[in-house]
């Protein structure tokens, strides 16, 4: 086994392991919920809507919280917090650096302080701090379990598995959080999941495998099919170079719109697969389904960036001005587009 396969094994076990706090995060985040639809009634204003609202979230950061806490053994409940962090600190490996751990860890303290803060005194500043505290962790820790469970299949890469394999290797600058960080990965294995189906090669056969992954910015050395990885490089150049050409006036990113016909016009998805020889009319349907999905995956990968290095080469999505600032603060662009078509829609 692999540091990095060891290293996410380790982690996943202790994850399954947190049961208690994890029903506990989860009663305290649905209380945070409540909190939030009562902000939400005040903001609408009345006297009565305010002062029954008020009164309502007094009730969930005391008597709901006091509820909460007493559902739960307290020992146990540190005991689990102390043990992720443990194994979170723990974690050093050269294959698998993911920044993230650090947020979780830290949040893993911080929320083991405030639940102490809260048994030395339950004044409702503290129970609220704990209430705080617990929806970071809660959504740290559903991210980080999302996180681990697609890369623990993946991880563990035979030297012989690279035989026959071509390598993609992608780096994204700017990655705002780890949920940010699982979209994007999750969107280069289904850009890769659409080209095997197109091509109609055995994902089991042929899986998409990770070699190498780092976070904070995302960078990650992929192995896979020889054909599916080529088709997959041209069309993330592709696509950044759409991003690139249509850079709005207004100092925008583009995004790449929904339309079948725009899509095929940005990535020449057709052309690609002509060009290995594959009749296009008989999966027709497929393509335009195929289709839809790449365009949305890309966005995914693409639409909030002012750069990427793909294979080592850098591709600039901005105009060069862009790039002095750091890459930071470019507004991302919803896929969901005026002109958004249904997948079912017919590519004409």
């Amino acid at each position: 086994m692999t540091p990095a396969a060891k290293a996410l094994a380790q982690i996943s076990s202790e994850f399954e392991k947190t049961k208690i706090l994890e029903g506990f995060l989860e009663r305290l985040s649905n209380i945070n919920d409540e909190v939030i639809k009562n902000l939400q009634t005040i903001a609408l204003g009345g006297n009565t809507n305010i002062q029954n609202a008020g009164t309502q979230i007094k009730g969930l950061l005391t008597d709901h919280v006091t509820a909460a806490v007493a559902g739960i053994s307290i020992w146990d409940t540190f005991r689990e917090v102390d043990s992720l962090r443990k194994t979170l600190d723990s974690i050093d490996n050269q294959s698998t650096k993911v920044e993230f751990l650090g947020q979780l860890k830290t949040a893993a303290s911080e929320f083991g302080n405030a639940l102490g803060k809260y048994l030395g005194n339950r004044e409702a500043s503290r129970s609220a701090d704990l209430v705080a505290k617990a929806v970071v962790l809660n959504k740290l820790r559903e991210s980080a379990i999302e996180f681990f469970s697609m890369l623990c299949n993946q991880a563990d890469m035979p030297a012989d598995d690279k035989v026959g394999a071509a390598s993609l290797e992608i780096y994204i600058p700017d990655i705002f959080d780890l949920a940010d960080f699982i979209a994007k990965l999750q969107a280069i294995a289904q850009i890769y999941t659409e080209i095997a189906g197109l091509l109609g090669i055995s994902l089991q056969d042929h899986p998409l495998r990770i070699q190498k992954i780092e976070s904070g910015s995302l960078w990650a050395l992929l192995f896979g099919d020889t054909k599916i990885v080529a088709i997959v490089v041209e069309l993330i150049r592709d696509a950044a170079a759409y991003i690139h050409r249509n850079y709005t006036a207004e100092g925008k990113l583009a995004s790449i719109p929904s339309k079948i016909e725009t899509i095929e016009k940005a990535l020449h998805v057709v052309s690609k697969l002509e060009a290995l020889g594959i009749e296009t009319n008989p999966i027709k349907e497929e393509l335009t389904h195929a289709t839809y999905q790449l365009g949305k995956s890309m966005n995914e990968l693409l639409a909030d960036q002012s750069l990427l290095e793909l294979n080592g080469e850098a591709i600039p999505l901005g105009p060069q001005d862009t790039l002095k600032l750091g890459h930071r603060g470019l507004r991302r662009i919803s896929y969901e587009s005026p002109d958004h078509a249904d997948p079912d829609s017919s590519t004409q």
